[in-house]
């Protein structure tokens, strides 16, 4: 019986998390990076740069029956973002040729959208018009869509997960965000995103009707000081540890992500909120 090949663009950290969740559901792994070396043994790995013009050539012959694409800048400006998301893209479809995988999943992020007034939104709310770099990853989506994929596109909010979460790393070191910034944000565990792979392939198989796009955060918003000051007294911090003031950016704007299409459409969080998730990391760090 053949093997359903599934292939990663993009392996870094979340094919490896995926990787025995694939693996289960018996599909064959392959991972396209720049150093697939580092590739758990689950993975055929390719050595291949996805920005660069006919590296994905050998797509049309291997034929997927599911990519999961998870594309990054090649460097934090527009020109980065243009290469690593667009330009991307088009290497894609270019390498595809006449072949259609049944599934593309499209790792995209929350940042395209508008809204910076703390409002709720879903997977229909306005697109951003004036974050250049949000533009890119859109336009390399309605590239994608336009090429007749069957696409699923993931908006995450804010990725975290690692041992050496830089947030954990912040607080323990007393750097602080202004009590002033009341901004909400959002954020998904990495293992969410990965079981968020399993569980869309797995439904896909079993033929179950996907939507065409799915907000993947957890169920609790939350300004970045109310986190702070759980993870400070979950570290055992003083008020005297707390040093120093910092502002960072909040790319991702001050919304709210409803996740509700992503909970009614079967899938369930295993970090519903940051409590959970950052919770399991203090855990490692015992």
């Amino acid at each position: 019986m053949k093997s359903n090949i599934c292939v990663f663009i993009g392996s870094g950290d979340l094919a490896v998390r995926s990787a025995s969740l694939l693996g289960d559901l018996g599909l064959s792994l392959y991972g396209v990076c720049r150093n697939p070396d580092a590739l758990p043994s689950l993975f055929k790995g390719i050595e291949a740069d996805y920005t660069q013009l006919g590296a994905l050539n050998f797509l049309e012959l291997l034929a997927p029956d599911f990519l999961i694409v998870t594309f990054k800048p090649l460097k934090p400006d527009l020109s980065g973002y243009k290469q690593g998301f667009v330009n991307a893209a088009q290497n894609l479809i270019d390498g595809l040729g006449k072949h259609i995988p049944n599934l593309v999943i499209f790792v995209s992020s929350t940042r395209i959208f508008a809204e910076n007034d703390g409002r709720w939104i879903n997977e229909l709310s306005p697109r951003t018009k004036t974050d250049p770099l949000g533009k890119s990853i859109v336009e390399a989506e309605e590239l994608l869509s336009g090429a007749g994929l069957p696409l699923v596109s993931l908006y995450c909010s804010g990725l975290y997960g690692f041992p050496t979460d830089y947030l954990v790393k912040r607080v323990k070191e007393g750097v602080f965000t202004s009590k002033s910034e009341k901004s909400f944000t959002n954020r998904i565990h990495r293992q969410d995103v990965a079981g968020v792979f399993a569980w869309l392939i797995g439904s896909k198989l079993n033929q179950e009707r996907l939507q065409s796009a799915y907000i993947v955060s957890d169920s609790y918003p939350a300004s970045r000081m109310e986190t702070e000051l759980w993870l400070s007294e979950k570290l055992g911090l003083s008020e005297d540890d707390k040093k120093k003031v910092d502002v960072l950016p909040t790319r991702g704007g001050n919304k709210r992500c409803d996740n509700g299409l992503l909970l009614t459409s079967g899938y369930k969080l295993l970090y519903p909120d940051f409590k959970s998730g950052y919770g399991s990391i203090l855990e490692q760090l015992d």
